[in-house]
Formats: structure tokens, sequence, C-alpha cells
């Protein structure tokens, strides 16, 4: 009987919702204005900061991933509903020079796509995850694309939001894939593989027979305002990436990569 020869033709890691300048997500040990001010992180940030560089020096690395795509809210953004509060970094030109700061070191020999994400994230002025795009030499891909890899015969779709589920995240994933298979069928688009979403800051893989749906982790722990604290246990984060890896027989397999424990910034645990 002839040995079974698998080799990786392809691995991609997926990461979301960075929302770098908020005081509950993802930062640098120091990061340094543009007024020429230090900022330094929370012990917090320091946790999600270690599992960062765990994800990208010893998962992407062993993994040989070639290629990152961010599934957009790379920042915070102005966060005007709440008059900035909860902001580390109020400009937008800070934030954004500190998601390179972050990235930059990990995007050697890889390449690096990056969709938009929601609206109140975004700036109308402001064009935040096309700059990102060019600042790291990547490729902006507005607010979904259809990626065909090569060597591969596999398409996956990518965007950031397909809403937020008011219970289960599978409920928005298997809407999606519905709707999908639907349009396949009539030829309106072409085959999709796998469709991956962030936005909702939990991990879900759903496999189906000829589909994978995937919500991605987020990089940022739970934040507390008045709108949060409704359904506290469900507002509790996953926090990492995923590897997507195709093989020489275009079989596709999905890791998650989540920290074990969600450090507490905004709900603090207090001996009374």
């Amino acid at each position: 009987m002839s040995k079974l020869m698998i080799n990786i033709k392809r691995s991609l890691a997926i990461i979301s919702d960075t929302h770098i300048g908020s005081r509950c997500a993802l930062f640098p040990e120091k990061y340094i204005t543009k007024e020429g001010n230090i900022v330094r992180q929370n012990e917090g940030q320091l946790e999600i900061a270690k599992y960062w560089k765990y994800f990208f020096t010893n998962v992407c690395n062993r993994l040989h991933v070639d290629t990152i795509i961010h599934l957009g809210d790379a920042l915070h953004g102005l966060n005007k509903k709440e008059a900035g509060e909860g902001l580390i970094l109020p400009t937008l030109q800070d934030q954004v020079d500190c998601f390179v700061q972050l990235m930059q070191p990990y995007l050697k020999g890889r390449k690096f796509l990056i969709v938009s994400g929601s609206g109140y994230h975004e700036s109308l002025d402001f064009k935040i995850h096309k700059t990102i795009a060019e600042r790291l030499g990547g490729l902006f891909c507005g607010y979904i694309a259809d990626i065909k890899l090569k060597n591969t015969n596999r398409t996956i779709n990518i965007a950031h939001s397909s809403g937020y589920p008011q219970v289960y995240v599978s409920t928005v994933l298997d809407k999606e894939g519905f709707f999908l298979k639907t349009a396949e069928a009539a030829g309106k688009i072409g085959k999709i593989d796998i469709l991956i979403r962030g936005h909702i800051h939990i991990f879900e893989h759903i496999h189906l027979a000829t589909q994978h749906l995937v919500s991605t982790p987020c990089w940022t722990t739970f934040s507390g305002n008045a709108l949060t604290t409704k359904l506290y246990g469900r507002k509790q984060p996953d926090i990492g990436g995923i590897i997507i890896m195709i093989d020489n027989y275009n079989r596709i397999t999905i890791h998650h990569y989540l920290m074990d424990r969600i450090p507490r910034i905004d709900n603090a645990l207090i001996d009374v």
C-alpha cells in the first residue's frame, strides 16, 4: 500500500477586531504619540500582547503562514457615543501608527490583506483600513471580497460582519451558509468554500460537508459600559487567532488558538 504524502500548500492566519486605542485592547509595551507622550500597557494589555507575540512567533512561524488576513475594526476609532471614554490614544493617526508598530514585525515574507470594519469604528474623513494597507504594503479589500487561493481550488469569502446575534453565534453563520448555497445553486456567485466573519468577538466554526463557516475571535477583553452589562456572560470574548491550512489534496483544516484566561480590565474582581 502506497504511503499517503501530505503537504501543506497554503497556510493563512486570520485575525480581527484588534481595536487599537482602547484601554481594553491589544497595545504595545510602550508607544510614543505624535506629541511625544509615552503611553504604556496596563496589566491586562500586557497579557494580550504576550499572546499576540506567541501567536505570530510560535504558531504562525511553526505552521509556515504565508498570508495574514485582518477582518476589520483594526482601530477602536473615536468612540463618539461615549465621548472618547476608554480611549488611551484619542487620535486616529496615533491609532494607525500603533497598529503598524504591532503588525509590521510579523509581515516579512508574507502577504497582508484587510477589510473595512463596522461603521461606528470607521471614519468618514479618514480611510482607516485603506491607510493601514498602504502603510504595510498590503491589499485593501473594501468591505467584502472573494479570495481565490493560488495553488488550490479553494475560495474564501471575507468581510467584517454578518450582523450581531442576540443569543447564538451559529444562527448568524447558518443564515449566511444557507443563502450562500442558494445563490451558488442559482448561478449568481461562484462556490465559496470558507466564509469568515469578525465583529462578534467570539470563535465559532461550523463544518458542513462542502462548506466552512467561521466567526473569529478578537484581541480585546470585555469593555464595561451601559450597553455591555446586559447579558454579561454573553459579552465575554474569545481572544486569539485562526489558522487555515490547505493541503495537496485541497483538504481544508481550521485551527483556533485562544487565550486560556481572559484578562480583567473593566470588570474588576473585588474582595470585600
